[in-house]
């Protein structure tokens, strides 16, 4: 099933649907294209119920409180501040930069790959595999359940996310962080 659309569309004066404007399609091309509706899962929910959340909180409250985080904090202000006023147009204010950065290396691993940070992601990783599978499982029992869905013999399968591909997810703001 395919559908034609390349050079096939034009601006809709008006929302309501025109009989000229309908596809000529057969009735099994018609079926595809009566998709079910998903469950409104919003990026809060994800990242609330997946760890990322209170991790982010955890770190950010770290930096604040404790004197190793304080000083953490201060050197990636420094790095920050010498990112912007050092030019890496020359060789010198490129080599100033690496070589700050190369300093402070050791201090910023020690702070972000503790073992507990480690354990933290960790456990944030069995999380989030436990909520997709969740999330997909209350997918599918809604799928099953709808009033559409005479036929209990046929199985439905919709995937939800990037099934773990790494293109990302389809849910509007997932993750995605300014700064």
């Amino acid at each position: 099933f395919h559908l034609n659309l390349y050079n096939y569309y034009e601006a809709l004066e008006s929302t309501e649907l025109d009989e000229t404007l309908q596809l000529d399609l057969n009735d099994e091309e018609k079926s595809f294209l009566d998709l079910p509706k998903i469950i409104g899962t919003l990026a809060g929910d994800i990242d609330l119920d997946c760890g990322y959340f209170r991790q982010r909180k955890k770190l950010e409250r770290k930096k604040k409180e404790t004197e190793e985080g304080k000083k953490i904090q201060a050197l990636e202000d420094a790095m920050s501040k010498a990112s912007t006023e050092s030019s890496a147009n020359t060789i010198t204010g490129l080599a100033s930069k690496f070589r700050s950065n190369f300093d402070n290396r050791n201090q910023m691993r020690a702070f972000y790959c503790s073992a507990k940070n480690i354990n933290q992601q960790r456990h944030i990783e069995v999380q989030k595999a436990h909520y997709c599978h969740q999330l997909c499982r209350k997918e599918r029992l809604k799928l099953m359940h709808t009033a559409e869905n005479d036929d209990k013999s046929k199985k439905l399968l919709m995937f939800v996310g990037d099934r773990r591909t790494g293109v990302g997810s389809r849910i509007k703001g997932f993750r995605q962080y300014g700064g």
